[in-house]
């Protein structure tokens, strides 16, 4: 099999997170950004005994999701984006699905825009919260220019030390 410079680098990571975690097992992965599930399906290969909580707000895309990743009793995919606060958006759709996104420099309607559709907004704190989650160990970002504003809305849960390792794929222009 060839490997293309994503898939090396992204082993790379999960080598280095596994270096740096010593004997502590990686049990839980929090997938910000899932997309169609490449990340998650990668991270369930290289974390054998971890459970991935997978968020993709765009509908067409987390059907992709629940197709690629659906049968997996060790996926939760949850249909919602998170930000710096709770509420109710329009998302406009991008050309390419990947780039799909909150930030207000990427989400206008353009002509070649797909449409768009309301998605709802929550944050990491409130998932934590709500759903009684003790720890995270790897916490994955995606979003197009909107991870400052997921880190935002996990200030709490990173304040408390509840996150071990962030990865978050980043460009700056």
């Amino acid at each position: 099999k060839i490997q293309s410079n994503d898939d090396r680098e992204f082993g790379r990571h999960c080598a280095e997170i596994r270096r740096r975690a010593g004997n502590h097992q990686i049990k839980l992965v929090v997938d910000v950004g899932a997309s169609i599930g490449g990340t998650v399906r990668r991270y369930l290969s290289e974390f054998e005994h971890a459970q991935i909580i997978a968020f993709e707000p765009v509908q067409g895309t987390f059907t992709e999701l629940a197709s690629n990743v659906g049968g997996c009793n060790r996926v939760c995919r949850i249909n919602l984006a998170l930000g710096a606060t709770q509420g109710v958006v329009e998302l406009y759709h991008q050309p390419d699905h990947a780039m799909n996104s909150l930030s207000p420099a990427i989400n206008t309607g353009h002509p070649d825009c797909g449409g768009s559709e309301m998605v709802t907004v929550t944050t990491l704190d409130r998932i934590v919260k709500d759903n009684d989650i003790e720890h995270i160990d790897v916490l994955k970002l995606d979003t197009e220019h909107f991870e400052l504003e997921v880190i935002r809305g996990a200030d709490q849960t990173l304040r408390e030390h509840r996150v071990s390792f962030v990865y978050a794929e980043v460009t700056f222009d």
